[in-house]
């Protein structure tokens, strides 16, 4: 009977996907239909959870991490801090400061190298992905801005940390330059908002935007879980978290009590990973994703019967890379509930981290406001 009621679900979610309807209605059936069915399956195989989220926890991945963490403890450690100079460019000379002096030029040295490589080959086709998907100008002024020096210099000096929020801070004072404008002259200036949320079925592919976002939690997770137990800090749990009856992502609990107790070191490492790990999943899938429309490009020509299957697989990888990038980046954005606010407040202290997560709240909001208009 379960098994017939999974069928019926699926095969009512895939009529709602392939329905002529305008994408936010769409969007609000599967949601619906994926909530009621993710509470029976709940209530039914009696899983932690609610709202049709619940979340499937194995002692297996627990046992995995612990393995592979013992296994690749220095290569982990070393990873962590190149992502520690990506994250904080130049100025992770002085935060990754456990390490002789020889050692934290060279990690940065590689950090300048990995800044280049991500600026250079992955922005561009991730951007575009975003542009064409999402179909907004404004997030390529946020991450871009102008044709000046101050970008480049500002990614050398404070990495992919410094590089969003000072590209949020300037789109905010444009926008608000063209609203003072507007209010004293009347003249209306074109402004594109910098910043919009990205909504599977609204402004994403459905499908293959869930199973991106997922792998995107999968490999974030994954990182934090494998830094945290490399810290001595135990995982209380982990497993994958569903949506209805399709993955969304996966989890590690660490003991948040213990990680607070350990050092800067170890705190640092453990939130620099996961940015980390979603940067070099996007370049691995950036390769992959261009290798296959390489090897994949005379079948435009001769018609492949399975074409259609191709054409999602080339959409999933395309958004895999390109969000893996933006989440990356933003999550490196110093505001309440990102790992970039607790890594710059464990680098300069609450008194300061607090007074410019307010500041970029504030432009955040702001780079949000030309979608309103």
């Amino acid at each position: 009977m379960r098994r017939v009621v999974i069928l019926l679900a699926m095969a009512i979610f895939y009529m709602i996907i392939n329905l002529n309807i305008p994408a936010s209605v769409k969007f609000f059936a599967a949601v619906v239909e994926l909530g009621v069915v993710g509470e029976w399956l709940r209530k039914e195989y009696k899983f932690d959870g609610e709202y049709g989220l619940f979340l499937i926890k194995s002692r297996k991945g627990i046992n995995k991490i612990n393995e592979v963490a013992l296994r690749y403890e220095r290569i982990l450690k070393f990873f962590a801090d190149v992502s520690v100079a990506v994250a904080f460019g130049l100025a992770s000379f002085l935060i990754i400061n456990w390490r002789p002096a020889k050692e934290r030029a060279a990690i940065v040295a590689l950090g300048f190298f990995v800044m280049l490589l991500i600026s250079l080959f992955v922005s561009p086709y991730a951007l575009d992905v975003i542009l064409s998907t999402v179909g907004i100008k404004g997030i390529e002024e946020t991450f871009t801005g102008e044709v000046n020096l101050v970008y480049p210099v500002m990614l050398f000096l404070s990495g992919f940390c410094g590089f969003i929020s000072y590209s949020l801070l300037a789109h905010g004072v444009t926008v608000v330059s063209a609203l003072y404008t507007m209010l004293t002259t009347g003249v209306q200036q074109e402004v594109h908002e910098g910043a919009t949320l990205l909504l599977p079925g609204i402004n994403l592919p459905f499908l293959e935007g869930i199973l991106a976002l997922a792998l995107i939690l999968v490999v974030h997770e994954g990182a934090h879980g494998l830094l945290t137990r490399i810290a001595r800090v135990r995982l209380l749990s982990s497993g994958l978290v569903f949506f209805g009856f399709i993955p969304v992502g996966a989890f590690v609990e660490p003991d948040e009590k213990h990680l607070a107790q350990r050092s800067i070191k170890e705190q640092e490492r453990v939130l620099a990973a996961g940015t980390g790990a979603n940067f070099f999943a996007s370049i691995l899938l950036l390769l992959i994703f261009l290798a296959l429309v390489f090897l994949t490009s005379d079948f435009y020509k001769e018609g492949v019967v399975w074409f259609g299957f191709l054409q999602f697989i080339y959409r999933f990888l395309g958004l895999a890379f390109a969000l893996n990038f933006v989440v990356a980046v933003v999550n490196l954005l110093p505001v309440p509930f990102f790992d970039g606010y607790r890594m710059l407040e464990l680098v300069v202290g609450k008194k300061i981290a607090q007074p410019l997560s307010i500041a970029l709240l504030i432009a955040l909001i702001l780079n949000f406001l030309p979608a309103i208009f």
